[in-house]
């Protein structure tokens, strides 16, 4: 599991996602960092943080769709 420094330096490396996610959670680090860690099934039971080393867009249309309603 990703501590949060490792994390904060990881969504330093992707500042359009790190302000979705600050503008989504209100800044609350400890949302995010939750959010960020926990396993999602849209996702494939893998956590936001481990797609985001590889594959940016997966995690920024996951968090469109949320913003939009749309889960399909």
């Amino acid at each position: 599991m990703m501590n949060n420094t490792e994390l904060i330096d990881l969504l330093n490396k992707h500042p359009i996602i790190n302000k979705e996610l600050n503008d989504m959670f209100c800044g609350n680090e400890e949302v995010i960092y939750r959010w960020m860690t926990k396993p999602k099934m849209p996702l494939l039971g893998r956590t936001p943080a481990q797609v985001l080393l590889v594959d940016s867009e997966l995690v920024m249309d996951m968090l469109y769709q949320i913003k939009t309603g749309d889960m399909s």
